[in-house]
């Protein structure tokens, strides 16, 4: 009895988590509509941090998808202790923080890095640009899509590979009319918290991309420098409150997707 006591106070307490998560964000939706104007929608830092935060974000899903799925089924398949550690390495840009992937990778592609002496000689500049934000966002959000992909292939039947092997499918075929298909929900759901890592990304982007308004600024960082501003704090609730909107819908339409085409 005293056990059931305490398990109903300890379920009762976690409602308190459900209200930390819901209740900024009921404050700062009701700030945005009592506070904000109008006028502001159409501010120019609000309409251009939407643009590169978007385009962005789809290039480098684009990216992430395209290179982290076959990177994820070979990671899935080694054996050995070395190529282990490997897919161990690979989900750290989830531990680190943002600024020091941001110091990283600038150390990586500055002009005075082979990197970044290589690219100049090409003609090509990443730092401060916007394949800057581009690269920032696959570095920190790849992870959650491979490291999603990984704990997929460990559910799908083993017997599948065989069967197909005993037919004579090769190791392409297998992966496309196999792998893929059993792995649908896997890739939406890494596609998503993928995509959800690159929209809300600050610390990489901020020290690798900068600041720059109409090239590198994006949402995040849009909020941070109305915030700075003395009379900007309403345009920063403002831009904060687009950017749930924008997640809300993508989070909505996810959920109907796999709703009616991914559950089996």
């Amino acid at each position: 009895m005293i056990i059931d006591k305490i398990i109903k106070l300890w379920t009762f307490f976690s409602f308190v988590l459900i209200l930390l998560i819901f209740a900024p964000l009921i404050a700062l939706t009701l700030h945005a509509f009592t506070n904000s104007n109008i006028s502001d929608l159409n501010s120019s830092i609000l309409t251009q941090s939407i643009m590169i935060s978007i385009s962005t974000s789809i290039i480098s899903l684009f990216i992430i998808i395209f290179l982290g799925t076959p990177l994820a089924y070979f990671l899935s398949k080694i054996r050995s202790k070395f190529l282990y550690s490997l897919s161990t390495l690979i989900q750290f840009p989830i531990f680190i923080p943002p600024t020091v992937a941001g110091i990283a990778l600038i150390l990586l592609f500055n002009d005075s890095s082979v990197v970044g002496n290589f690219l100049s000689s090409l003609g090509i500049k990443i730092p401060f640009t916007i394949f800057a934000v581009i690269i920032a966002q696959v570095f920190v959000a790849s992870p959650f899509y491979i490291r999603t992909l990984q704990l997929g292939l460990i559910n799908i039947n083993k017997n599948y590979f065989n069967s197909a092997r005993l037919l004579g499918a090769s190791s392409i075929k297998i992966f496309i009319f196999i792998i893929i298909p059993n792995l649908r929900r896997s890739i939406f759901s890494g596609a998503l918290l993928a995509w959800s890592r690159s929209m809300g990304e600050l610390g990489a982007t901020l020290l690798f991309a900068g600041n720059i308004f109409q090239e590198t600024q994006t949402m995040p960082l849009a909020v941070l420098t109305s915030f700075e501003n003395q009379n900007g704090f309403d345009l920063a609730v403002l831009i904060a409150f687009v950017s749930i909107l924008i997640s809300s819908i993508v989070l909505i339409l996810f959920s109907y997707i796999n709703e009616k085409f991914l559950t089996e």
